[in-house]
């Protein structure tokens, strides 16, 4: 499946809820959960801003409805997590870490879920895996601005929004 999405600024408006969009289908057919890539551009509009996150939600668990799933999140600094969506109230960091962006005005954010194994990407550099132990139910992906302590965020902007199936 592919869906491409060009031009998407998005941004928190309040301290109470999150900016985000959700595509539950790609080109009118839900997508493979267990074997699927997902892939966007970031653009920071005020790098300067650290606490504004650039973030891709993906995958539900077993009940349509229910909370679940995971977020992977990138600050204009290269501070990534990797959250577990647990429940609306809890939402542990399974892996977290830092790299140097250098001067790229543009990230590339990846996940790939192939046979049971999550792969979480930063221009084109591995910097997590972790078994996916998630139900196979098809749900929704997404994008997301999180801000952390205050509203309302900096202007994310995402770009070459993919959805693919993984081989």
């Amino acid at each position: 499946y592919s869906c491409f999405r060009s031009g998407v600024e998005m941004q928190q408006i309040s301290s109470s809820g999150y900016g985000e969009m959700d595509l539950t289908q790609a080109n009118g057919s839900s997508y493979n959960q267990l074997n699927f890539q997902l892939q966007v551009q970031v653009a920071f509009q005020n790098p300067g801003d650290i606490t504004t996150w650039a973030a891709l939600i993906f995958q539900t668990p077993a009940a349509p409805g229910v909370p679940g799933g995971y977020i992977f999140t990138l600050s204009p600094d290269g501070h990534w997590e990797l959250q577990y969506v647990v429940s609306y109230q809890t939402i542990p960091i399974v892996a977290q870490g830092s790299m140097s962006l250098g001067l790229h005005q543009i990230m590339t954010m990846k996940v790939i879920v192939l046979n049971g194994e999550l792969y979480a990407y930063i221009n084109d550099q591995q910097v997590t895996a972790q078994a996916d132990t998630l139900g196979t139910v098809p749900s929704d992906v997404g994008l997301i601005v999180e801000r952390q302590n205050a509203a309302p965020s900096s202007l994310v902007q995402y770009s070459n929004f993919e959805l693919d199936k993984a081989d």
